[in-house]
């Protein structure tokens, strides 16, 4: 996908935005997204095994108690339509509350990570104040007609990401299994989601997960 300057979407321009993307979602052929997140609080077993090392379901239960605790910053979406032409947007959410969440350190994120991210440009406390709330964004990708575009969906290193961007989809936490989170990601969108890179095999909603 060429580059583009992706438009940043605050709360004061999330319908002009909305409307934009609607109208070229019906016509997606492709979709890459990433997602912004507080850093990982959990990271499974006693702390003695790499990540790697990891069974398929030993990484989506630490994926999944991460996902399910946290809260997501922004939603980064580009978007090739049938004409080639790209576009693409920064969806600035309002849910995590840096008073409240960055007062939690371990328990509401990672303090290491917010750093990080402050460092390189995040707000914050914007994020609270002007940011869209995520079940906005949730009835945009419903509505928009980008779901039922069927386009390829990639992302960077998925596991956490695409767990995310499925939470936001689904308003709940992910499921306890798994299958029944792989079988959840394809009642959600029949296209296909790959990975550029894999942390985890079951990052990749629709498919067997490396299985």
């Amino acid at each position: 996908m060429d580059a583009v300057r992706p438009v940043p979407v605050w709360l004061d321009n999330f319908h002009a935005e909305s409307r934009a993307l609607s109208a070229i979602a019906p016509h997606a052929t492709h979709v890459a997204f990433n997602v912004q997140y507080p850093g990982c609080i959990f990271h499974g077993g006693d702390g003695t095994r790499h990540y790697s090392s990891l069974s398929a379901e030993e990484s989506y239960a630490v994926v999944r108690a991460n996902v399910n605790r946290l809260r997501p910053l922004q939603v980064g979406l580009a978007v090739r339509t049938a004409d080639g032409k790209a576009h693409a947007w920064v969806f600035n959410l309002s849910d995590f509350d840096i008073l409240s969440d960055g007062a939690q350190a371990h328990h509401r994120c990672a303090p290491a990570s917010v750093a990080y991210l402050a460092s390189r440009g995040v707000d914050f406390y914007r994020l609270k104040y002007d940011g869209v709330p995520g079940y906005k964004l949730r009835w945009l990708l419903r509505d928009s007609g980008l779901i039922r575009a069927c386009p390829d969906w990639t992302t960077f290193t998925g596991a956490y990401h695409v767990a995310y961007l499925l939470k936001m989809m689904i308003g709940e936490r992910l499921p306890e299994e798994l299958d029944a989170f792989m079988e959840t990601g394809s009642r959600q969108r029949s296209a296909r989601a790959s990975t550029t890179s894999s942390s985890w095999p079951g990052s990749t909603i629709g498919s067997a997960a490396g299985r």
